[in-house]
């Protein structure tokens, strides 16, 4: 299938953008608000690190399982499930008034967006049958956007109306992408490949994780994607080097993680399109060769060169991610779902 603008806008493809845009606009609202959090309930550092080690855990551990469901049942309804389900919780936190019920909350909410990757990829992989480096990069796009949004838009609202008016807010797409989801997955053309397997479902469960640990191929995938994370740890730390190390203002520093975080939409549309027209193995080699070239250089360059060094790390940085989807995708059909929540 040629990916044409007009087909992206009609297709299952834009619905996921779209959507992976508002799941990491809703996530990442969580680090905006925390300090209005912490102020209000008078959390220690740890209290607070502990409440964001949960949600990522919950998020992480809960796409295994996710990924599995989302292999047996209508993805689309799953999703418009997921989506109905962060309307309500998000809503429910208006009327949150107590720091466990609110704990409580945010598990739940991660709990239901773990449901969201698996089922969108492996839509997506059926949905596409070539060209599926592009796929990946259009969908992933969505998430860099909804990233770069989520500080933004969080802080403003939570400076103006408190940090619960940023959940009660975001119900509202949730709820409206819920039901998007659920008459799309009525539409007639609608495919849904289901994967049939007379397992139980946690004898399905182990039998794949054993498949993806015994497999090489897999693994090497896998390790790629630890040292990724790695790379992604780094990033995390860009805001306190460029205020402590180079005298950046506090919003000076935001404002170039947001523009780190945008250029990831432009390398991700670019390493779907490259992972197509190279291979998966020249992009990811050409891509950590770069890395290992621009990282080393930060800590010795100033200014405006800093800047456009970090912005091209961006775009090489992010390039890897639908190779990696791409990469997995590939590798067997049977038990997707569980391999791409792996």
């Amino acid at each position: 299938m040629r990916l044409t603008i007009k087909k992206v806008l009609k297709s299952k493809l834009s619905f996921f953008t779209i959507s992976h845009g508002l799941v990491h606009t809703i996530t990442g609202s969580l680090a905006p608000v925390l300090p209005l959090i912490r102020s209000e309930f008078n959390l220690s550092y740890t209290l607070i690190g502990a409440l964001t080690l949960l949600s990522s855990l919950t998020l992480g551990i809960a796409s295994i399982p996710a990924g599995v469901i989302s292999d047996r049942v209508n993805r689309l309804k799953f999703v418009s499930s997921m989506f109905m389900l962060i309307g309500i919780l998000c809503a429910l936190f208006l009327l949150a008034t107590k720091l466990w019920i609110i704990i409580l909350l945010f598990s739940f909410l991660f709990l239901c967006f773990s449901i969201f990757h698996p089922s969108a990829q492996v839509s997506l992989f059926y949905e596409y049958s070539c060209k599926r480096g592009s796929t990946f990069g259009i969908y992933e796009s969505g998430g860099n956007f909804g990233m770069f949004l989520a500080p933004i838009l969080a802080g403003f609202i939570g400076s103006k109306f408190g940090w619960r008016s940023v959940y009660g807010i975001w119900s509202v797409p949730a709820i409206i992408v819920a039901l998007l989801a659920w008459f799309k997955s009525a539409e007639k053309g609608t495919k849904n490949y289901i994967y049939n397997s007379n397992k139980p479902f946690t004898k399905e469960t182990f039998h794949w994780i054993r498949f993806v640990l015994a497999h090489r191929e897999l693994r090497s995938i896998f390790i790629i994607q630890g040292i990724f994370g790695l790379l992604w740890a780094v990033v995390v730390f860009i805001p306190l080097f460029l205020v402590d190390k180079r005298g950046f203002s506090v919003e000076g520093a935001g404002l170039i993680l947001a523009l780190f975080l945008l250029g990831g939409v432009v390398g991700k549309i670019m390493g779907g399109k490259l992972c197509d027209k190279w291979g998966k193995k020249k992009v990811i080699i050409s891509c950590f060769f770069l890395l290992g070239l621009f990282y080393p250089l930060i800590p010795f360059i100033f200014g405006f060169t800093l800047i456009l060094v970090f912005l091209a790390s961006s775009v090489i940085f992010f390039m890897i991610v639908p190779v990696l989807l791409t990469s997995v995708a590939d590798f067997t059909q049977e038990g997707l779902g569980l391999t791409m929540g792996f």
